[in-house]
């Protein structure tokens, strides 16, 4: 019975320490896509959003597959993700003193509402226009495609 029990302790120890070993990311941009390979254009399996956890299981280059918290399998570009660091003391926080994955999102750029209210009431002659209407664009994949061919960029650097 001595044995059985300092088995399954053991088991348990192992297995909290895998967990604590395996390295997880977070996802920093809007949103990004789980690909298919580790490509830019391999086929999007999944998209993912600010502040998604990811799980570590293989890296090639840039590129980072990864396990995402309902099951599925792909690939992310390392741009998209930062180690997401585990704050032991932040368990027993209350959701209050936690921040949104919009408001990290906007902090690591170092912009908030705050700052964006302080800054357009300082400059009430200035037009956002502009500004707003670019964080509503969006650019087609064949777009991106042609931009990344002609330029030579991302997976088509040195391409001909």
């Amino acid at each position: 019975m001595k044995r059985n029990t300092i088995t399954v302790i053991m088991g348990c120890v192992l297995l909290a320490a895998a967990l604590f070993a395996a390295q997880t990311y977070a996802v920093k941009v809007r949103t990004s896509a789980l690909r298919s390979g580790p490509k830019f254009f391999a086929s999007s399996l999944l998209n993912v959003k600010t502040g998604d956890g990811l799980l570590l299981l293989k890296r090639e280059a840039d590129w980072l597959q990864v396990k995402a918290p309902g099951g599925q399998v792909g690939w992310i570009h390392v741009s998209a993700v930062e180690p997401k660091k585990i704050d032991i003391l932040a368990w027993n926080k209350s959701t209050k003193n936690q921040a949104s994955a919009t408001e990290v999102a906007m902090a690591a750029k170092g912009f908030n509402k705050q700052v964006e209210s302080s800054y357009r009431a300082r400059n009430k002659n200035i037009s956002f226009v502009w500004v707003d209407k670019m964080a509503r664009m969006a650019v087609g994949r064949a777009q991106l495609e042609a931009f990344l061919r002609q330029g030579r960029l991302g997976e088509f650097r040195g391409v001909k």
